[in-house]
C-alpha cells in the first residue's frame, strides 16, 4: 500500500478538480452553459473545521448540495475517508455532512416542541427505536448542559436549536 493511499484514508474529505456546469436555454435552439463551480480543490483533515463563504451566486449552496445529493452531475473526485462519495448512500451521507443555516429563525419550526425537532432527524436517518431516540436526545441535552425538561417546550426562535438538531446525528459514517 502506498503512503498516498494511507494519507487519503486519513483525510475526512477530499475534493479534487470538482466542477458543476448547468445548461440553460438562452434562445429557442441555443443552450448556454453556466459554470457554477470550476476546479474546486480542498482537503479537510481530522480536527479541522471548514467554513464556506462567498458572494451570492458563487456556488456555496451548490457545493453543499453536491456533497449531500448523489444525483447532481459533476466532474472531478470527491472522497470521504479515502472512499469515493458515490459509495455512500444519502442516508449515510447525512451522518458526516452537516449544514448549519445562517438564518436560525428559519431553520426550525418554532411551533413544534423541542423533542419533535430533535427526534425528526433520528427518525429519518437511523433505525433507532423510540427508546433509543429518547436516550440519545437526553444525552445530547446533557452534553450541552440543558435539562431534559426542555423537550416539552416550544423553542421559539432559539439560535441553538439548529446546532442541537445537527448533534442528534451519529457522526461516524458507515459504507
Amino acid at each position: 500500500m502506498s503512503s498516498n493511499n494511507s494519507t487519503r484514508r486519513n483525510n475526512l474529505l477530499e475534493v479534487n478538480n470538482v466542477s458543476v456546469t448547468y445548461s440553460s436555454r438562452k434562445y429557442l435552439f441555443f443552450k448556454q452553459k453556466q459554470h457554477i463551480l470550476t476546479d474546486i480543490n480542498f482537503t479537510l483533515n481530522r480536527e479541522q473545521t471548514l467554513v464556506i463563504t462567498g458572494d451570492a451566486g458563487s456556488g456555496k449552496t451548490t457545493l453543499l448540495k453536491l456533497l449531500t445529493n448523489p444525483y447532481i452531475k459533476h466532474s472531478g473526485e470527491i472522497m470521504v475517508h479515502g472512499k469515493p462519495l458515490s459509495h455512500f448512500s444519502r442516508r449515510n451521507r447525512v451522518h458526516f455532512i452537516r449544514m448549519l443555516p445562517t438564518d436560525h429563525s428559519s431553520a426550525v419550526n418554532p411551533h413544534k416542541k423541542v423533542n419533535f425537532i430533535l427526534e425528526q432527524p433520528l427518525r429519518m436517518n437511523s433505525d433507532y427505536s423510540a427508546i433509543q431516540r429518547e436516550y440519545r436526545i437526553d444525552r445530547i441535552l446533557e452534553l450541552v448542559g440543558l435539562s431534559s425538561n426542555i423537550k416539552s417546550l416550544y423553542p421559539g426562535y432559539c439560535w441553538w436549536m439548529p446546532i442541537l438538531k445537527n448533534l442528534t446525528h451519529n457522526c461516524v459514517p458507515t459504507a
